[in-house]
């Protein structure tokens, strides 16, 4: 029997079932947002405005997950202490695979309420990371993110003579979704000697990584410059910057 209050007691930690009236839970989450179009920012460096990096755009839900990883280890440095793990560990020796579980309970109410006040204030900032209705303050800071509101891109590939194939048009994250084949390439050539000596696992933790960098590099330098060249492939504009500013300054005609 000891055993079992035990449990539940670690159980109640997270905000479990027998305390499911004190969670805060999104409203109308589907249909609040599903006319709107969000963006998902992170900052990689210091909280300087170039070094924060579009990773996103679409519905909430979509951005949010994108950042969730993010949201979720700020929520965890306050809510799972070394002391929380500890007593977690003590009470699930024998059940360790309940831990996630049970760490999941625990983070969930803080997770929604943040999703509760992005939706009411239509944005939300936490250490590393941003969601905001488009267009967020980072596409009205035209200075640092001029072709922002360009929503005409093209995607080339380039061969070895600086002949040019276009493959793709259409938004930004279109394009960017139809180039993945050439940006993986060169995932692969950039991580060929990092990962010579590396095994399987670590290998494929270190390219998801750079992955990420590297298509939030992507993505900041196509909104700072209309244009990101990789090996043999580019992206780019099809607005000028005088026509995204005009829409940043007018809207869309």
């Amino acid at each position: 029997m000891a055993k079992k209050n035990t449990l539940r007691e670690v159980k109640s930690l997270g905000n479990s079932k027998g305390k499911a009236g004190n969670q805060v839970e999104p409203k109308n989450l589907t249909t609040t947002t599903e006319t709107n179009r969000w963006e998902a920012w992170q900052c990689l460096g210091t909280n300087s405005p170039e070094n924060w990096h579009q990773v996103w755009e679409g519905s909430f839900a979509d951005c949010f997950e994108e950042l969730q990883e993010s949201i979720d280890c700020e929520l965890g440095e306050s809510i799972l202490t070394g002391e929380v793990i500890e007593k977690l560990e003590i009470e699930y020796q024998h059940k360790p695979e309940l831990i996630p579980q049970v760490m999941e309970q625990m983070l969930k109410p803080a997770r929604d309420k943040v999703k509760v006040q992005c939706l009411e204030n239509k944005e939300c900032e936490g250490q590393n990371w941003y969601i905001a209705q488009s267009p967020s303050k980072f596409k009205r800071q035209s200075d640092y993110y001029p072709f922002s509101f360009s929503t005409d891109w093209e995607g080339w590939e380039i061969d070895e003579t600086g002949q040019g194939q276009l493959v793709v048009d259409g938004s930004l994250e279109e394009c960017l979704q139809e180039m993945m084949f050439y940006f993986t390439l060169d995932i692969d050539k950039k991580a060929e000697a990092e990962i010579k000596y590396m095994d399987t696992q670590t290998a494929f933790g270190y390219k998801n990584v750079l992955r990420s960098q590297m298509l939030a590099k992507a993505k900041s330098t196509c909104l700072a410059k209309g244009e990101y060249k990789g090996i043999f492939w580019t992206i780019r504009s099809i607005l000028t910057r005088e026509q995204c500013e005009w829409i940043a300054k007018n809207g869309k005609p």
